[in-house]
């Protein structure tokens, strides 16, 4: 037993050293523990040697008092070790937790400081009146550097003087814990001197370990000085209604009560403006006029009607007059109101009832017009030259009735009879070219004289008679034109007479001396080109001689594809440099009965119109082809005789036409071209030409997209002709087939002709009517449809675009386009890519068919 009590004292000695020096990790505190484990070694060794020395002498190891207390020394020295481990260990931890909330509120301050750094509103703290800490934001606000600011001995140095005494209250109930958070606006003096108005929201924070304000402060000077101009604005509104010289009156919609009135009115009725307050619009009618008054009103009010005429008015003792009311809406906290400027009419009413007795009875058109150059009164003979009802001009102004204006003249440049009198007070008179109802031009001499002046002398209405001399002007028009082409065309006829009989002597005198000379002469190249030039200049004399009208037309047998081979190099000429020249021509001969001279000069007057519409460069195509037309295509177009024909397609890529301007090209004297710059005639001749021939002409064209002429003429029936379209002059039957198509056109007719044709011939047809619902429809018939057939041109969405939608859900999608453009010119234009399946408008059902077909077996 004293053996083990020996050992196990040695082993508490040797395990608190060892716990020492491992406490060295968990204190960080290295030649303290290192001491300490020594000593607990150097105890423990010598206990060791006085064991040893018992066991080597062999005495009998005893147990004593003083081993029993070196026993309990050594338990004591373990425990206190592992209890001052324990306790370095909490400090340890204690030490983290305080390193790791440190580091948070840091973090924290960062990002505070991050967020007030870069806040746009501005951002305080204030302790003892003095900033303790502001943003860029604050110092910005009022122009000073963070240093200046701090550096100021109290916040309230920088706010106006009117103000100091509320900031200082509200710091000091924030600070002392007397409101937790506080709102109010304040004037701060900027470093310039001028004055901020700024809106703080503050609250208390500690700061240091003492109380202090923390707050948010908004620049709110733009807010403030809009809110000034606005009260000014009321001001000034006020001032103005009620020195307004027309009574004013804003009635509520609903009851017909009076919400306010102005001076003028007060004055017209003779209430005071409390008691104007207290009225409605019953109030200031006799009983007899209410039927009439409530109809104009409810005009008003609806907008119908902007001013109404002689409405008779009640004042305050029960006499009348007669007032004119124009009138404009007005909305108020969700209620509507009606605005009425009330004019006293009476006098004025009086004499326009005289005048209008005597202006009923004459045959021009007089008009009397006020100040605001409305129409007040009219006569029928006016209402008639501007083809409108009487009873619409009255009310209406003077520039919307004749010029279709919403300016007056003088705004657009006009010379204003009724102006100049209003202005000087003198007669005055003008040539105006007016519209009418349906936008026709006509021209009107305008005669204008004072009528009426107040008590100054300044003239009030105006009396303007007008004579339509339009059909006078048209004539006068019509005698230059014809005096003009008369000198045109005996000019152009004695040219080409004189010039022939010189062409005459040079072409018979050539071809004498070819009769003359051997076949291998050396001169006989010279002669023939020289019969060839004079051969041009006789084709040059006969399109003189179509200008002069003495041209008959001799009609021949002619291959259409050589007249345009024949025409190609003069049209090179004719045309510039600057624009190509395309020629896409049928495979075979396309004969036709014409003069070959009036078909040259139909393509020179097509190519001088697209030579003047392509700015810079560009193309000019013509393309031949032989088609048919049935029954089908006429009731769709309105012309065409069924029959085989040769279709000439002249195509430019010039700058195009709108509807009106497309509509009007083939009238004589009809130019979009500057003054002395076009005769007006070269497409009518083309047309006339045309018709000689019984043929038909079409124009395709929008702005921005070139245009295309379509001429038909009839096929001559040759045997080549025939040979032409073998399937169609034989009779075999139309394509058929049982496909689902999807049709997207736009033109509602055109769309129903082409349905029709495919569901006879046994197509099932899907149809849209622009690009979006053709591709909508497409997504939800994907797995029927076997054919696309598109118009290239269509609102919403283009053919092209909604094929590259299509395509990308069904990629062998078949597709054919169509366009009343050529295909060529859609080709170079980029609008569809080159070899997609196309079909020009118009088409017939046969070519459809065999398209489609075609198409659909590819």
């Amino acid at each position: 037993m004293p053996v083990i009590l020996f050992l196990l004292s040695i082993g508490l000695q040797l395990a608190a050293a060892v716990y020492a020096l491992l406490l060295i990790r968990i204190t960080g505190r290295r030649l303290a523990w290192i001491l300490l484990s020594l000593a607990m070694v150097l105890m423990a060794w010598r206990r060791i040697v006085s064991f040893s020395s018992f066991l080597i002498e062999g005495k009998a190891i005893t147990f004593d008092l003083p081993e029993v207390i070196a026993l309990i020394i050594s338990a004591l020295m373990l425990a206190g070790v592992l209890r001052i481990g324990t306790y370095f260990r909490s400090i340890r931890i204690a030490e983290k937790e305080r390193e790791q909330a440190e580091e948070a509120l840091k973090e924290n301050e960062a990002k505070f400081r991050s967020l007030s750094e870069e806040s746009l509103a501005g951002i305080v703290i204030i302790q003892d009146g003095r900033f303790k800490y502001l943003n860029p934001a604050m110092a910005g606000m009022l122009g000073y550097s963070r240093e200046e600011m701090l550096g100021a001995a109290t916040i309230l140095e920088l706010v106006a003087d009117e103000d100091r005494a509320l900031v200082k209250e509200n710091l000091l109930r924030r600070q002392s814990g007397e409101v937790q958070t506080i709102r109010y606006v304040f004037r701060a003096q900027k470093k310039d001197g001028s004055l901020a108005y700024l809106e703080v929201l503050g609250s208390c924070v500690p700061f240091e370990g003492r109380p202090a304000v923390m707050s948010t402060v908004l620049d709110i000077t733009e807010r403030k000085l809009a809110e000034e101009k606005l009260r000014e604005s009321e001001e000034s509104f006020k001032a103005i209604f009620d020195s307004a010289m027309d009574g004013i009156l804003i009635a509520d919609v609903k009851t017909l009560k009076f919400l306010t009135g102005n001076n003028a009115i007060c004055r017209m009725l003779g209430y005071s403006s409390e008691e104007i307050s207290t009225l409605g619009v019953t109030d200031i009618h006799t009983e007899k006029d209410m039927p009439y008054v409530m109809e104009q009103f409810e005009k008003l009010a609806r907008r119908e009607l902007v001013t109404a005429n002689d409405i008779p008015v009640k004042r305050k003792d029960g006499s009348i007059f007669y007032a004119e009311i124009n009138s404009s809406s007005l909305t108020l906290k969700g209620r509507a109101y009606l605005i009425g400027i009330f004019r006293d009419i009476t006098e004025r009413k009086k004499s326009e009832e005289l005048i209008r007795n005597i202006l009923e009875s004459v045959d021009e058109g007089f008009i009397i017009i006020d100040r605001d150059f409305r129409i007040i009164s009219a006569n029928r003979a006016f209402a008639n030259e501007v083809k409108m009802p009487v009873e619409d001009v009255i009310g209406k102004h003077c520039y919307k009735v004749s010029h279709h204006l919403s300016n007056p003249c003088y705004e657009e440049g006009e010379d204003c009879a009724v102006k100049r009198v209003f202005e000087t007070g003198e007669p005055h008179a003008v040539v105006h070219t007016h519209f009418d109802a349906k936008g026709n031009h006509i021209y009107i001499e305008t005669k204008a004289y004072p009528l009426s002046r107040d008590e100054s002398g300044k003239v009030m209405t105006v009396i303007e008679i007008l004579v339509d001399i339009t059909e006078k002007r048209k004539l006068e028009e019509q005698l230059r034109h014809m005096q003009k082409m008369e000198a045109i065309g005996q000019l152009a006829g004695g040219i080409a007479h004189d010039f022939n009989n010189i062409l005459t002597a040079i072409v018979g005198y050539g071809h004498v001396a070819l009769m003359k000379m051997a076949a291998d002469d050396p001169q006989r190249l010279n002669i023939e080109h020289m019969l060839e030039a004079a051969d041009k200049a006789a084709r040059l004399t006969q399109n003189l001689l179509v200008l002069s009208r003495k041209q008959i037309i001799d009609k021949k047998p002619v291959d259409l594809n050589e007249i345009i081979r024949t025409v190609e190099k003069l049209l090179l000429r004719i045309i510039g440099e600057n624009i190509k020249v395309e020629t896409i021509l049928h495979k075979g001969a396309v004969d036709v009965l014409a003069d070959s001279g009036q078909i040259e000069q139909v393509l020179m007057n097509l190519a001088t119109n697209a030579r003047d519409a392509i700015q810079e460069c560009g193309t000019f195509t013509i393309e031949t082809e032989v088609v048919e037309l049935d029954d089908e295509f006429a009731k769709i177009y309105g012309y065409g005789k069924p029959g085989i024909y040769a279709l000439m397609t002249v195509t430019d890529s010039g700058a195009g036409m709108d509807e009106a301007t497309r509509e009007r090209i083939f009238e004589p004297f009809f130019t979009t071209k500057e003054f002395g710059k076009g005769t007006g005639l070269g497409l009518s001749i083309v047309y006339g030409i045309i018709k000689q021939h019984d043929g038909y002409i079409n124009c395709y064209s929008e702005i921005n997209r070139g245009t295309t002429f379509r001429i038909y003429l009839p096929v001559f029936k040759t045997e080549a002709v025939k040979e032409a379209k073998p399937a169609e002059a034989a009779g075999i039957p139309l394509s058929r087939g049982t496909e689902t198509i999807l049709l997207a056109e736009d033109e509602k007719s055109v769309r129903r002709l082409i349905s029709d044709v495919l569901k006879e011939s046994g197509y099932k047809v899907i149809e849209a009517v622009d690009g979006e619902e053709a591709v909508s429809k497409f997504m939800e018939n994907k797995d029927r449809i076997d054919l696309l057939l598109l118009d290239v041109v269509m609102p919403k969405m283009s053919g092209r675009e909604a094929y590259e939608i299509i395509k990308k859900v069904k990629p062998d999608i078949k597709l054919l386009m169509t366009s009343g453009y050529s295909a060529d010119f859609i080709s170079t234009k980029g609008i569809i890519e080159e070899g997609l399946n196309f079909l020009a408008k118009p088409m017939s059902p046969v070519n459809l068919l065999k398209k489609v077909r075609e198409t659909l077996d590819t």
